[in-house]
């Protein structure tokens, strides 16, 4: 996508079962003990010296990087881009892509307006996960600067295979364009 649309990704180097980049390190479900119901032993009972080197290796150089292109690029617009699991607790998640949004919309609802458009494309506003309540990237480098800023899921089974992704990113690039852009 990025290259498509020509512009910067910064991207996260390490599984959210080590440490999620997208949530506030202070918070427990940062490091979470289990997903999905399946517990993780490698974050059972870590030191306090062990969840900072997490941070300090994961979590500050990666939102190190985004400040840094942030302020390279002025005033861009930020997308954060993710995917979820098609089944989370025993639940069918029926979305294909969802997006999610605090208290600022500009992009993110007209985005849910055109995408919800496609013929057979189930959109969740806020679902499968709420931007109210996990959007610390979103808020952090978009909101806070006031930015135009959106958070992007995509359900992994519409992701899983490299004609699917390319699809996935025609559709996103042909629909953002024209939102951004104006």
């Amino acid at each position: 996508m990025a290259a498509r649309l020509g512009a910067t990704a910064v991207l996260g180097s390490v599984s959210r079962l080590v440490i999620d980049l997208n949530r506030d390190p202070t918070l427990a479900d940062a490091i979470p003990k289990e997903s999905d119901g399946i517990e993780i032993p490698g974050n059972r009972n870590l030191t306090y010296v062990e969840i900072t080197e997490r941070i300090d290796s994961y979590f500050i150089p990666y939102h190190q990087a985004v400040e840094k292109e942030i302020a390279r690029l002025g005033r861009p617009t930020l997308v954060s881009l993710h995917s979820f699991t098609p089944v989370m607790n025993g639940q069918t998640r029926p979305w294909q892509v969802g997006i999610l949004w605090n208290q600022d919309g500009r992009l993110a609802v007209p985005l849910i307006e055109v995408l919800s458009q496609r013929p057979g494309l189930c959109v969740g506003d806020n679902l499968p996960y709420s931007g109210r309540e996990l959007a610390y990237s979103l808020n952090r480098h978009g909101a806070n600067r006031q930015l135009l800023h959106v958070g992007i899921e995509l359900r992994q089974d519409e992701i899983d295979q490299p004609g699917k992704a390319e699809a996935w990113a025609e559709i996103l690039c042909e629909t953002l364009k024209p939102l951004v852009l104006t």
